[in-house]
């Protein structure tokens, strides 16, 4: 080992260099999204932004009408409607 360290060389093998000094390949090169991957990933993360934004809006405008226990109610009504249709029912069965 050439007087390094262990903690030198994990150090070194974290950054993709071997003990000869010669760097290794990034694994991370090999994985890295398509053009149209990122796209659809970007306009994904705006889209949440834009929802997250507009709630606000809409829950002043909900408030200001109903009560906010009884909007508090339908939100988590609402939520787990759209939870239970979304998951899997192999994660709903429960084991004999």
């Amino acid at each position: 080992m050439s007087g390094t360290s262990p903690d030198e060389t994990r150090g070194n093998a974290a950054e993709g260099i071997t003990e000869g000094g010669k760097a290794s390949p990034s694994p991370a090169s090999a994985t890295e999204p398509s053009r149209c991957e990122q796209l659809v990933a970007d306009l994904t993360l705006f889209s949440v932004a834009v929802v997250w934004g507009f709630n606000f809006v809409v829950i002043k405008d909900a408030v200001g009408r109903i009560d906010p226990m009884l909007y508090v109610l339908l939100r988590y009504v609402v939520a787990f409607v759209m939870f239970a249709a979304i998951t899997p029912r192999t994660l709903t069965r429960r084991p004999h």
